[in-house]
């Protein structure tokens, strides 16, 4: 048997249970693909999540996306690479083998002389 809690809150218990367990919310959001979605409603008469049609709109993120027949599509924002840390450089100088570490000094000794004039 279900039951309604909360105006959110689906709660299950059968007949040899001792007590309700949660089951879920009344409405969920679930992902068909990398950026389309579908918004299920459970109905009390199937026991199971159905596609909420009613719908319109549908907030994520602070943004407001276009449902239409429960499915929408939401393409987030990517996330700004953060600047390296000192830790980061540190941690990628250690990791450096030997021969990248000289290739990179001659490299730059190089780039000295040819900057004074001298090669």
């Amino acid at each position: 048997m279900f039951e309604l809690r909360n105006e959110n809150e689906i709660w299950y218990k059968s007949e040899d249970m001792i007590d309700w367990i949660h089951y879920g919310l009344l409405n969920i959001v679930e992902s068909l693909d990398d950026f389309k979605y579908i918004i299920k409603i459970f109905d009390f008469e199937t026991e199971s999540y159905q596609p909420d049609l009613s719908v319109e709109t549908y907030e994520i993120n602070g943004e407001t996306v276009v449902v239409t027949n429960g499915i929408f599509e939401y393409i987030p924002e990517p996330l700004p690479t953060p600047e390296p840390t000192q830790l980061d450089r540190i941690e990628e100088a250690i990791t450096k083998t030997q021969e990248e570490i000289r290739q990179e000094a001659i490299d730059s000794y190089t780039i000295q002389l040819i900057e004074e004039g001298l090669l």
